[in-house]
């Protein structure tokens, strides 16, 4: 009985492994994302980054909008659409294993920041002046990060 069960705990873990959990292989060279208008499949203008590739440790994992350089906002033209959807394209290679959504939203008084994961490649922005990062993640069947890609961009 309890072999039976052994084996029916290693055929499930197996199963997981084989079914695609995370990622056996990457791409020699990270992918870009291109963040477009989704009722137009105009690309905004925007600046893409690789945190980690191949190469990822604990530290790449707790990467967010606020690791972000002072001189890549500054250099990024400004985006002027108001709310809308935008949808996150991956240049080649494998689809990552998550989307995350930062956004650091601008008001009178205050800056407001807040981030969440994406169930699909398809997000609504807000209206207003706001930064935000969209980033792609790749995890190896352990579950452990082995690459993150982001894109920026800001609007009006």
């Amino acid at each position: 009985m309890q072999k039976a069960f052994m084996w029916s705990v290693v055929g499930i873990a197996m199963s997981l492994v084989m079914t695609g959990c995370g990622t056996d292989e990457l791409a020699e060279s990270p992918p870009e994302l291109i963040v477009v208008l989704r009722d137009s499949d105009e690309a905004v203008e925007q600046e893409a980054g690789v945190v980690c590739w191949q190469d990822c440790t604990d530290n790449h994992v707790g990467f967010h909008i606020d690791h972000i350089e002072d001189a890549v906002w500054n250099d990024l033209g400004v985006n002027h659409i108001a709310a809308e959807e935008v949808t996150i394209h991956v240049e080649e290679g494998n689809a990552p294993d998550d989307f995350l959504f930062f956004a650091n939203v601008r008001g009178e008084e205050a800056t407001t920041g807040y981030n969440r994961h994406l169930s699909s490649n398809i997000v609504e922005i807000g209206e207003g002046s706001s930064n935000y990062m969209i980033g792609a993640q790749w995890h190896n069947p352990n579950d452990e990060l082995v690459g993150f890609v982001y894109a920026v961009f800001k609007t009006k």
